[in-house]
């Protein structure tokens, strides 16, 4: 009760930073509005995050990322890919149960170099957290290694496509489509057929 609570009010916060710099802009908003919007305290507003603009990438408070929580509880003896399948679904259940924040939240990143930058750290600090698992997961050093990195690099990459290609196909199940691109990894990722033609 105590976890979904946290998570209520961190979504709420996150939610309230992105209406109020689509509305007035990224420089206009403080963290004080952000927490009123909420309905919280400025003071809470710092437990969950550092600045405005953690608040607008939406940065959790976790040292852990959530795909890295995720990925820790799959069962051992899954395959590096279709553990990492299951990672990825989870951040897609995320994605699919609010599609305009994730809209909103990219439009802001695209227009925004220093939240893309603050948002690319905490995508590739996500991609470390991921490789270390799989590393853990297989017996080797991911520093040693290459493939953690590797078939991580592989699995984000699908989640990303299906999730831009999702965009202009609302009509599709983003699932399908994840499952697809990671069966295609699976295979070794062979050209579409029109390709041999």
């Amino acid at each position: 009760m105590r976890e979904r609570k946290k998570q209520q009010t961190w979504l709420a916060l996150h939610r309230a930073a992105l209406d109020l710099a689509c509305a007035h802009g990224v420089n206009e908003v403080t963290t004080e509005q952000i927490a009123a919007a909420a309905g919280v305290s400025a003071r809470t507003f710092f437990n969950y995050f550092p600045t405005k603009e953690a608040a607008l990438v939406g940065l959790r408070p976790d040292a852990i990322s959530p795909m890295a929580a995720v990925l820790h509880a799959v069962p051992d003896g899954t395959s590096p890919l279709e553990a990492l399948y299951v990672a990825c679904s989870e951040l897609l259940t995320d994605f699919i149960e609010d599609p305009e924040l994730w809209r909103r939240r990219r439009e802001l990143l695209t227009a925004n170099a220093g939240l893309l930058r603050l948002a690319s750290a905490r995508n590739h600090n996500t991609e470390q957290q991921l490789a270390v698992i799989i590393a853990e997961r297989l017996g080797c050093d991911e520093n040693e290694d290459p493939y953690p990195s590797l078939v991580v690099g592989a699995a984000m990459a699908a989640l990303r496509a299906t999730i831009r290609f999702h965009g202009p196909h609302p009509e599709t199940d983003p699932f399908d489509t994840l499952r697809e691109a990671f069966d295609l990894l699976a295979a070794g990722l062979p050209a579409p057929d029109r390709f041999g033609e």
